[in-house]
């Protein structure tokens, strides 16, 4: 489904810098952007953007979601950190540290998960005027622009690559995982 409309970015989204950088070490630039794996009729899509990811499961020919997670990041090395700010099939994995080994060769990546090499191609280098993670703090109901009630810890982030966007609604506190939402995007002259 294809949507083109206005973005309002200075009212409707509020950006959100991710500081993990300086406490958890350096983001590795080389992993920012849109990557993809396909097995039979699971297809992965990993985004990586400005220390934080999401990993995304569906069945494209079912049109089902299957499963999504994500958190900041940082590299070392060969060396990946993830921190997982919402699970939505584990949540008990909320809060909880993981790290894998990775390596990088034109523009594919090869990423260990639980001792398995795992392939994944890129989609897009993220390079793009709205690239980053962005805290949604207005929605668009019939045409006007109605502030976000988000209470406590709850937060609705937006991670946008080059081309491709996954919105969700989490609370890490609590571990709860309301919803998601994803797929591709332009960006030109003002319309989003």
């Amino acid at each position: 489904m294809k949507n083109t409309y206005k973005l309002p970015f200075y009212v409707s989204f509020l950006i959100l810098w991710m500081g993990f950088t300086q406490v958890h070490g350096q983001i590795a630039g080389t992993l920012q952007g849109a990557w993809k794996s396909a097995t039979g009729n699971e297809h992965e899509i990993l985004l990586f953007q400005d220390g934080y990811f999401t990993h995304t499961i569906h069945d494209p020919v079912d049109k089902k979601f299957l499963m999504s997670r994500g958190g900041p990041y940082t590299t070392t090395g060969n060396k990946m950190s993830v921190m997982y700010e919402f699970h939505s099939s584990r949540p008990e994995e909320t809060g909880t540290d993981s790290n894998y080994v990775y390596s990088l060769k034109n523009n594919m990546l090869v990423l260990n998960l639980n001792g398995k090499d795992q392939n994944w191609t890129r989609v897009d280098p993220s390079s793009a005027p709205l690239a980053g993670v962005w805290k949604v703090s207005e929605r668009m109901e019939n045409g006007e622009l109605v502030r976000i009630h988000q209470q406590g810890t709850r937060k609705t982030l937006k991670i946008l690559t080059g081309t491709r966007f996954q919105w969700f609604a989490i609370d890490p506190a609590t571990k709860l995982f309301a919803g998601t939402g994803g797929g591709t995007y332009s960006f030109a002259d003002g319309k989003y």
